[in-house]
C-alpha cells in the first residue's frame, strides 16, 4: 500500500506535466504544419505569377510586332499616296497647259 500511495502522490503532478508536454508538442506540430502549408501556398502563388508574367511578356511581344507591322503599313501607304498625289499633280499640270 505504501507503493500505491507513493505513486498516487505523483499522479496529479504527472498528469499536468504530461498534459503540458502534449500541448507543447501539438502546438509545435501545428506551427510546423502551418509553416509548411504557408510555404506551399507562397510557392503556388509565385508559380501563378510567373505564368502570368510569361503570358504578359508573350502578349507584349505580339503587340509590339503588330504595332511595328501597322507602322510599316502606314509608312508604305503614305509613300504610295504621296507618289499618287505627285503623279496626279503632274497630270493636272500637263492638262492645264
Amino acid at each position: 500500500m505504501a507503493d500505491t500511495s507513493f505513486f498516487e502522490s505523483f499522479k496529479p503532478k504527472g498528469t499536468s506535466v504530461i498534459s503540458a508536454v502534449l500541448s507543447g508538442l501539438f502546438f509545435a506540430g501545428t506551427m510546423l504544419v502551418n509553416f509548411g502549408s504557408s510555404r506551399t501556398h507562397n510557392a503556388d502563388i509565385q508559380a501563378q505569377h510567373e505564368k502570368r508574367i510569361g503570358v504578359l511578356e508573350e502578349s507584349l511581344k505580339n503587340d509590339m510586332a503588330t504595332r511595328r507591322e501597322v507602322q510599316e503599313f502606314k509608312t508604305d501607304t503614305n509613300i504610295r499616296l504621296i507618289r499618287i498625289e505627285n503623279k496626279l499633280d503632274e497630270e493636272l499640270k500637263f492638262h492645264r497647259r
